[in-house]
């Protein structure tokens, strides 16, 4: 047999670059030209680099024209720096601050406008008018409840008028006078008026009364004839005798004192200040006078008879 030749020496394994040695600058083309620096002819591909039928149908590559080489990559082409220099340069690039933006300019401000004419205001429409909006009659609910409430206003009111004519007399004036002429066993009293006055201090007509009294009750008698005496009494409101009983004689229808068929019977007692004859003007009660009847002024108690009893008017002279 024939000797076998020599081995061939193994083909050296093709270097395949790394990922840390690749710049931003790197191109295809020097991928390839790594592997022919190299000194290693390119390998078919085999069977086995091909990749493994998955049953997904691989699109064909369309060949396109290489495009013409810029001349950044032209100039890479010509000289490749190391991947150290280029990482240097990137940090450096990062490093270094970048210009700040310049300041917009400033536009030139604008020219103040003329100042625009008031618009005349149209004039003021009339609002249209509205009808009254009519409202729904009430329902039977609220009908009683008018109806119990109109009830209860007139009986307030009813009660109101009544207590505020209670309080006011209704009797007609006069009508607790007695009927004039009054003629009695000695004589005849034509009419009689009553009223209050001050009491008169000096003089020969002088009162004889208290002297802390400020008002006085007087009655005035008229005569219309006959011979005898007439004795007044006054008495409060409640029946109690005031001051003491004043006597007049008088002949053939006149009065012994004065000569007069007139004359005054004041009481020896009334009134000690303004504010309780003003009470006595707004209230009802009155006090009283009585007059009596008898033979002769110095005659017994027993022969005097009443004549009348009359009140006495609040009226002030």
């Amino acid at each position: 047999m024939a000797d076998d030749p020599a081995p061939q020496p193994s083909q050296p394994r093709r270097h395949r670059p790394r990922l840390s040695e690749l710049s931003r600058e790197t191109t295809e083309d020097d991928l390839w030209d790594l592997d022919n620096d190299a000194g290693v002819p390119p390998e078919e591909p085999s069977d086995a680099d091909e990749p493994a039928d998955t049953g997904a149908t691989t699109p064909p590559v369309v060949d396109e024209p290489p495009d013409e080489p810029s001349p950044a990559e032209s100039e890479t082409d010509e000289a490749p720096e190391p991947a150290a220099e280029e990482e240097a340069e990137s940090s450096t690039e990062a490093s270094e601050p970048e210009p700040a933006a310049e300041a917009p300019e400033e536009e030139p401000a604008a020219a103040p406008s003329e100042a625009p004419t008031p618009d005349v205001a149209p004039a003021p429409t009339k609002p249209e008018a509205k009808s009254p909006a009519t409202l729904p009659p009430p329902n039977p609910r609220e009908k009683i409840s008018l109806a119990v409430m109109a009830v209860i206003f007139l009986g307030l009111a009813i009660w109101w008028f009544v207590g505020l004519f209670s309080d006011v007399a209704t009797e007609r004036l006069g009508s607790d006078l007695p009927d004039f002429p009054i003629e009695g066993n000695h004589g005849e009293v034509a009419s009689a008026s009553t009223f209050w006055r001050t009491p008169i201090r000096e003089g020969e007509g002088r009162d004889v009364a208290r002297a802390d009294v400020s008002h006085l009750p007087v009655v005035t008698l008229r005569l219309n004839g006959g011979s005898g005496a007439l004795r007044a009494i006054f008495r409060t409101d409640r029946g109690d005798f005031v001051g003491d009983s004043i006597t007049r004689t008088f002949e053939n229808g006149r009065f012994v004192d004065n000569g007069s068929n007139t004359m005054d019977f004041p009481a020896t007692d009334g009134f000690e200040t303004d504010g309780e004859y003003n009470g006595y003007r707004v209230g009802r009660e009155r006090w009283t006078v009585e007059i009596l009847e008898g033979p002769a002024a110095n005659a017994a108690g027993s022969s005097f008879r009443s004549l009348f009893t009359t009140p006495i008017s609040p009226e002030r002279r």
